[in-house]
């Protein structure tokens, strides 16, 4: 796991700024670093890495990296699993009297592009970002795994000046540009708490999409989607061959990723997915596992009993760490530094907690992201299911909410279902009147941007299933990925998610509903799996999100910011956000009314972010 950056300019970037602009990346990479710079025609080239060593601790390993035959100089992030495999394949391409100069999983990449191209990355299993300079053409391709576990980050103008990077730090430390903030995202990112899409917070910076690539070439850019993920195609095999066929896959897969020269661990937080990772895993190790989870000191929240026991069922060392209030301001404090831009999934701090106290004795822990996604986990996937149910009463809300008299009395769930009824954008997002018109006040526009860019790519009829299908490309993608690849990465530490395996995914979206959404339950084939291996009246328990009491870190220090960043004077002084929406905000706060409480912390979320990357303070 890694840091890259790197430029094509036509004007010169000194090397001294270069250097910073890759040091910036040092906590995702405090093993090693390096830069490649020269000059193509009118061009100056660039590429940076810092390294975090996991296979191949060697000097064999530094990147940046120039092929066999010198025509191409690599920068890679992540892990290709199945790169022995590839490496055999380029063997048996190039005669055996081939010789590899490392056991990385880099060199194979870089090869494999050298005899394959672009079609290399559909070979490769795994989590990656990566650029690639061609030495004769002065070209650079920049690519990102199937489901973006592994964040990439360009900027373009029309002067020429092309500059990518795993973070926006990177960007930011380029002298050669100048970011400005991207209003257009604000409303989204209000209403959802993240900014999704191929747009990010700042104008002309971009993100590269999952499972895409992209080639900079005579100030030209060209885009490639390389997968896709179609749920139309379905297996039609029986739900005991479906159940024995995934759990030999999810065996391969946590077994793939337990390959290391470092030491490895796993997050356990008591739920299905962790649960069944961390158990596979000790099934296939010949040693104890190295466990981790967070306590919190309201019970409401705290699921670290079930976590313990669990562990204790698996015999695994077991590590736990409690967040109390003062830990919760400490970690707050840089926590927007970390994660470049404006982002309010509460998760975030739980999960940089559980990575630190992990990172003490391991460098790649094992996690159990994407499982709802895949499975039907979410409460989201239950109310589209009742909406389906309820269309009859949908089609008589969208009637009723035809006469403005009564429509200003209606509950804001008869507006959901009339809205519902006409629209199955809205209704697959489940789209809240009440909270747009709220964001709308705050940022004094309509969030239109709330129908996610990827609908159109949703290759599915079904409704639960087209979310599920939309979720991977959004919220997984675009908060789930983030907040778990900046929190571990804050650290140095990896995080791999079995569940995420490419052959997994398309293997669960294969199966149909009642197989993952059956029987009145969620994540039905999930569970029996997982019923194999540990007692399921450990998991007897109603499913909780991994989150903090918002209403309860909101206080002391953290109001006293609140207060300043809601009053008047600087509202209107920043010019962003509209005074008299966050005063309803905050007086609904100080009333004791919690039920708009997210759209809060998303407020106080992006001016954190905003002191530190916009002001510097």
């Amino acid at each position: 796991m890694c840091g890259i950056c790197g430029f094509v300019s036509q004007t010169e970037i000194q090397h001294d700024i270069f250097v910073k602009m890759n040091d910036s990346l040092y906590h995702r990479g405090p093993d090693d670093g390096g830069i490649f710079m020269t000059n193509y025609r009118d061009a100056y080239i660039g590429l940076g890495h810092r390294r975090l060593s996991i296979l191949d601790l060697s000097e064999a390993g530094h990147q940046p990296m120039v092929s066999s035959d010198n025509s191409y100089v690599i920068v890679f992030n992540g892990e290709i699993y199945n790169y022995k495999e590839i490496r055999r394949e380029i063997i048996n391409s190039r005669g055996s009297e081939y010789k590899f100069r490392s056991e990385c999983d880099t060199e194979v990449l870089l090869e494999g592009f050298c005899l394959w191209g672009m079609d290399v990355v559909k070979k490769c299993n795994g989590m990656f970002a990566f650029a690639i300079y061609n030495l004769e053409d002065g070209s650079i391709t920049i690519g990102r795994d199937r489901l973006g576990q592994k964040p990439l980050y360009y900027y373009w103008d029309d002067k020429g000046t092309f500059v990518f990077s795993s973070e926006l730090k990177a960007l930011k430390r380029c002298t050669k540009i100048k970011l400005k903030i991207n209003s257009r995202v604000i409303p989204s990112y209000m209403y959802r708490g993240f900014i999704t899409g191929h747009e990010t917070i700042y104008e002309n910076v971009y993100r590269l999409e999952q499972g895409n690539i992209l080639c900079f070439k005579d100030n030209t850019l060209s885009k490639t989607k390389y997968w896709t993920l179609d749920s139309r195609k379905k297996t039609g095999v029986s739900y005991a061959e479906a159940k024995n066929d995934l759990k030999s896959l999810l065996y391969d897969a946590v077994e793939k990723r337990l390959i290391a020269d470092v030491p490895i661990g796993s997050f356990l937080s008591g739920g299905i997915d962790s649960s069944l990772i961390s158990a596979i895993a000790c099934d296939l190790l010949d040693r104890p596992l190295d466990t981790y989870t967070i306590k919190f000191e309201n019970r409401q929240y705290d699921e670290s009993e079930y976590a313990e026991s669990i562990a204790k069922n698996l015999k695994t060392n077991h590590h736990t760490m409690t967040i109390t209030k003062e830990i919760f301001d400490k970690t707050i404090e840089n926590m927007a530094w970390y994660f470049d831009e404006p982002f309010a999934d509460p998760s975030e701090i739980p999960t940089m907690l559980v990575s630190a106290v992990a990172k003490r004795d391991i460098t790649v822990a094992l996690s159990g992201d994407a499982g709802d996604e895949l499975f039907g986990g979410y409460d989201t996937y239950a109310s589209i299911d009742r909406f389906g149910k309820y269309r009859i009463a949908g089609k008589i809300a969208s009637r009723i909410t035809t006469f403005d008299i009564l429509k200003q009395y209606l509950p804001n769930k008869v507006k959901m279902l009339s809205l519902y009824y006409n629209d199955p954008v809205k209704a697959i997002q489940l789209w809240d009147p009440e909270r747009s018109e709220l964001v709308n006040n705050i940022c004094g526009v309509t969030p239109n941007t709330i129908k996610f860019d990827v609908d159109e790519d949703v290759l599915s009829d079904d409704l639960i299933e087209r979310r599920m299908h939309l979720d991977c490309y959004s919220f997984l993608s675009d908060d789930i990925l983030v907040k778990v690849d900046r929190a571990s990465m804050r650290y140095s530490l990896e995080a791999r998610s079995p569940l995420l395996d490419f052959r997994v995914v398309e293997y669960a979206f294969s199966l149909p509903n009642e197989f993952k959404y059956g029987d009145g339950q969620r994540k039905r084939i999930l569970k029996d799996i997982l019923y194999d291996l540990l007692p399921s009246d450990l998991f007897a328990r109603e499913k909780r999100g991994f989150g903090i009491p918002i209403y309860e870190y909101l206080q002391g220090e953290q109001m006293k910011k609140l207060k300043y960043f809601a009053s008047e004077s600087f509202i209107n002084t920043q010019g962003i956000f509209n005074f008299n929406g966050i005063k309803i905000l905050m007086d609904e706060f100080h009333k004791g009314n919690y039920s708009n409480i997210r759209i809060l912390w998303h407020y106080y979320m992006f001016q954190l972010w905003y002191c530190q990357h916009i002001i510097g303070v």
